[in-house]
């Protein structure tokens, strides 16, 4: 047993988890709606997400399945929930990251999820939605919702703090032209943006790694990605995301610039 989950009721879940996976589009639409269950227009326009909620449906109708545990887990095992059991959560990551699945930091997320369930929901979510909105497509509700609860330092008093921290720590180390960027109405993998120039891979390493230690001690555990490359070093600290760039970086990824722009866009069409 790990992270406190019954194997066999995981077994179970994972045996039946994708039972309706292979019905049609309109078989999806139909057979939910033969059974009251309600379809929003993201499930309308894409049937197959409405697959795990009647997997859940079939596996209690056809396979005696009855225990609310295992049923909750096959229903939640495409989105997530603002409510996630551990085993849930144990469903969720082992479809989203099992080996089949062929992204760069997958294999990182699975070697986390054995330690750290709720760690590695926040950052699988936060992967999730990142390839969604690069390609201008909004997460379903759930997933924006799981999103949220699995956070950490989201809670808008601890913002000031951990921008401090972050500032702080960066500066400390010589960084050059910090900047907090307000994100929360553009997006939902955090609510800051902090960046911040380092003159040089290594003390762009240098920077990345102190700000890593600080928040540490302030019992935020951050993932880190880029630093053995040293262009770009991303730390997310749930509500706040650091970006250390060397000057060429920064200049070319022009965050300030493009998430001001988003802004805009957003404004325009409201």
């Amino acid at each position: 047993m790990r992270h406190g989950v019954s194997t066999e009721k995981a077994r179970l879940a994972g045996l039946l988890h994708d039972v309706a996976r292979l019905c049609s589009p309109q078989q999806l639409i139909d057979e939910c709606s033969q059974r009251g269950m309600s379809i929003d227009a993201l499930e309308r326009s894409n049937p197959v997400l409405l697959h795990a909620r009647l997997g859940a449906e079939l596996a209690r109708e056809r396979f005696g399945v009855v225990d609310p545990d295992v049923l909750s887990a096959i229903a939640k095992h495409t989105h997530g929930d603002a409510t996630m059991t551990p085993l849930d959560c144990v469903v969720y990551l082992a479809d989203s990251l099992e080996p089949g699945r062929n992204f760069p930091e997958r294999a990182a997320l699975w070697e986390l999820a054995q330690h750290d369930l709720a760690a590695a929901m926040h950052a699988t979510l936060a992967s999730m939605i990142r390839y969604l909105e690069q390609r201008g497509l909004a997460p379903a509700p759930q997933a924006a919702a799981a999103m949220s609860a699995f956070t950490p330092g989201k809670e808008p008093e601890k913002l000031p703090e951990l921008i401090d921290i972050v500032r702080e720590a960066a500066l400390d180390k010589k960084g050059e032209d910090f900047a907090a960027i307000d994100v929360r109405d553009r997006t939902i993998i955090a609510d800051v943006f902090a960046i911040v120039t380092g003159r040089s891979r290594i003390h762009v390493r240098s920077i990345a790694e102190a700000v890593a230690e600080a928040a540490e001690r302030a019992g935020v555990h951050p993932r880190v990605e880029g630093l053995a490359e040293g262009g770009w070093v991303l730390l997310d600290l749930g509500g706040v995301v650091v970006h250390v760039f060397t000057p060429e970086q920064r200049s070319f990824y022009n965050i300030e610039r493009l998430w001001s722009a988003v802004a805009d866009r957003r404004a325009r069409s409201s």
